[in-house]
């Protein structure tokens, strides 16, 4: 899944290279077009590994927690600060798309990449590094983790905690869309997009995932607080008119499908993308 992800993103940053994309055929625009999904693709195969290494890691080190922290940071952290080092001295630090109104590059959007903590502010999220908007989800996503593994116990718990964040989406966006903290619309409309409440949702799908590939189908079944979820999420889609599942959800739901029937089959995509390990 994490093969076919990097495929896809890729694919579509790869075709800004070659010239307005004449070279290559209708269909395969047509599925390039979809290549930023690789992004979700990830976060729900990142989701379902947090769980699956937790849970064997927990049995055997006395210190899971801490040394989630640390695999989690050698793992994201060099290689990104290689990147904002390289991408400074390529681009500089004059004024650019992603920094809006802002003259440049600043000494504190600077540390915020450095910190992973760029994610929070619509004019530092994607300015330094290409595409460093979904490091900062992801690093953010990690310091929920260990929180998360201890309440998320079954599939039903995992489907408790999909409606949650989706609200937490809608009524975040809602929120801070009320503000307009920034006149830019299309930048801002991306930010709400790339933001982690928007995200939540599909690491969430990727919770779901690993409790469906251990087996756990029983809890999945109407309860009364699953119910009273599905009516609070009617009621704030009602209150802010927000659509309910955007497409990057769609594709989430569809990425735990593929997930799980590569759990049950070995197909010969999946024998060319892991190891015999």
């Amino acid at each position: 899944m994490r093969g076919l992800a990097i495929l896809a993103v890729l694919a579509v940053h790869c075709r800004g290279y070659v010239d307005g994309g004449d070279l290559i055929p209708k269909a395969i625009n047509l599925l390039i077009d979809q290549g930023p999904r690789g992004v979700q693709l990830f976060y729900v195969a990142s989701a379902f590994t947090m769980f699956w290494t937790l849970t064997k890691r927990s049995e055997n080190e006395s210190s899971p927690t801490r040394n989630f922290f640390i695999r989690r940071l050698f793992r994201i952290a060099p290689m990104y600060w290689l990147a904002i080092a390289y991408y400074l001295w390529q681009n500089g630090t004059g004024p650019s798309y992603w920094l809006g109104k802002e003259s440049g590059v600043t000494p504190a959007n600077i540390l915020s990449n450095i910190l992973f903590l760029h994610g929070f502010n619509p004019y530092w999220i994607n300015s330094i590094v290409p595409g460093g908007w979904s490091i900062a989800v992801e690093m953010s996503f990690y310091c929920l983790v260990p929180f998360l593994f201890t309440k998320i116990k079954n599939s039903l718990h995992a489907i408790h905690f999909f409606i949650i964040s989706i609200i937490i989406g809608f009524v975040t966006g809602y929120v801070i869309k009320s503000f307009k903290p920034i006149d830019d619309l299309i930048l801002w409309k991306n930010y709400l997009a790339f933001y982690l409440p928007n995200q939540l949702p599909v690491f969430a799908l990727g919770f779901l995932l690993y409790f469906l590939i251990k087996g756990e189908f029983a809890s999945i079944k109407p309860t009364l607080p699953t119910l009273g979820l599905l009516l609070v999420m009617l009621f704030v889609k009602f209150i802010t008119g927000m659509p309910m599942i955007s497409s990057h959800l769609l594709f989430a739901c569809s990425f735990i499908i593929l997930g799980f029937a590569l759990s049950r089959n070995k197909f010969k995509l999946r024998r060319f993308f892991c190891s015999k390990e």
